[in-house]
């Protein structure tokens, strides 16, 4: 085991420097406003090892044919969303479609991630654009920039601004989460498949994810175990995580480290992404989490899911949940009649970034120890609607049954 972290402090840690920013001029990069791209460092990295890992990335994950490349030093290729982003045009919403180039150079130890050719038009008629500066009274471009000193955003567009920022580095995001999990190096056969072994367990797992450790797993056996999961959303590379564990007596439950362990993320990302496609999934609930019981015993709740889908975009997102005291007895809030539902408000676009979605006093009683969800309805942006009650697995991850009873 000594060993094992050894070479997990080793291993080199890849990770995103500068995301894009919305500017008068175009996608920049948030750090450097001169640049028109964002640099993806890869310590320890090659031009070659750089480039053939992202070329395994287009053709495989992304399934996008290369429009151009030069090989160990450039890659480019075409992209079209059909639904990107809807646009505030006062008296509705107007959906807008775009195409764009994304160009990868390389170099040692790091990327440059760069977006070219941007045109977002919208979907009924290609010549009305959304354009990063221009005029309030133009007939045919909604600006995001406006004025003669070219720093005015306007009110409506300031959502469109967000949405495109959002997409483009969700795709730094995603692109990220593959580098990482592309991570190897010589002494990478000692660590065991299914992300055993990663760390030592110091302290006692607690069976699901509640406020108050209740329901600790005494006989689990902290010595052969494997961790199957992450619960959240990491945001940077020095948060904390829970992960899900299980020992060789088939025992779960949860351990909390006060850092993130990067590789081991980034190998159950990818083992998850394999699960998800295979099953086409279009909703992925990956847990749920008590996140705090206050004095006056509201109790602040979380679930972590994706959605997959990139066809057709989310309106709204309703999660049903029942609460469970902790020997498993159904039970009530002190103002509700237990159930109680948790919208999200969208649009929400597909896309394999992990979601965390919180509700603050969800219900008041102390004695919750466990929430399961037990509905889930999705409303989509042309209206349509569904509801799954006994398909929930469908949409669950393999896991999710270890969260609560």
């Amino acid at each position: 085991m000594k060993k094992l972290l050894i070479i997990l402090l080793c291993l080199p840690f890849i990770g995103f420097g500068q995301n894009f920013v919305v500017t008068p001029n175009g996608l920049r990069d948030n750090n450097n406003l001169e640049k028109t791209h964002v640099v993806i460092y890869t310590p320890g990295k090659t031009a070659k090892q750089n480039y053939n890992s992202t070329l395994l990335y287009i053709k495989d994950i992304l399934k996008k044919d290369i429009s151009k490349k030069t090989q160990n030093e450039f890659i480019s290729f075409n992209t079209n969303i059909q639904h990107l982003l809807d646009v505030n045009n006062v008296m509705t919403y107007i959906a807008f479609s775009a195409n764009y180039t994304t160009k990868l150079t390389f170099i040692n130890d790091s990327i440059l991630f760069e977006i070219t050719d941007l045109d977002i038009y919208m979907k009924d008629d290609s010549k009305l654009k959304v354009v990063f500066l221009g005029s309030y009274l133009s007939m045919t471009s909604h600006a995001i920039y406006i004025g003669k000193k070219k720093s005015k955003i306007q009110k409506r567009m300031k959502q469109t601004k967000t949405d495109i920022e959002n997409y483009f580095n969700n795709q730094i995001y995603l692109f990220n989460n593959h580098l990482k999990s592309a991570v190897k190096n010589d002494n990478e056969k000692d660590i065991v498949e299914k992300s055993k072994g990663f760390f030592n367990i110091e302290d006692t797992p607690k069976r699901f994810l509640n406020a108050h450790s209740v329901e600790l797993l005494r006989k689990f056996d902290r010595n052969n175990f494997e961790v199957l999961d992450y619960y959240g959303k990491v945001l940077w590379e020095y948060s904390s995580c829970y992960y899900l564990v299980r020992d060789i007596n088939n025992k779960t439950g949860f351990v909390y480290k006060n850092r993130c362990k990067q590789i081991l993320n980034a190998k159950i990302d990818k083992e998850n992404q394999k699960e998800v496609f295979k099953n086409k999934k279009p909703l992925n609930i990956i847990g749920v989490a008590i996140e705090d019981i206050n004095s006056a015993d509201g109790v602040d709740i979380s679930i972590t899911w994706q959605y997959l889908d990139t066809l057709k975009d989310l309106k709204y997102l309703y999660f049903t949940i029942a609460p469970y005291n902790c020997v498993g007895d159904p039970v009530k809030g002190r103002y509700d009649d237990g159930q109680q539902i948790g919208k999200i408000t969208g649009p929400i676009y597909g896309s394999l970034e992990r979601n965390e979605s919180h509700w603050k006093a969800f219900w008041y009683n102390k004695t919750i120890c466990s929430i399961k969800i037990v509905k889930v309805q999705v409303e989509y942006m042309d209206g349509s609607k569904y509801t799954y009650v006994k398909e929930l697995n469908k949409i669950s991850s393999p896991y999710l049954k270890y969260y609560s009873f």
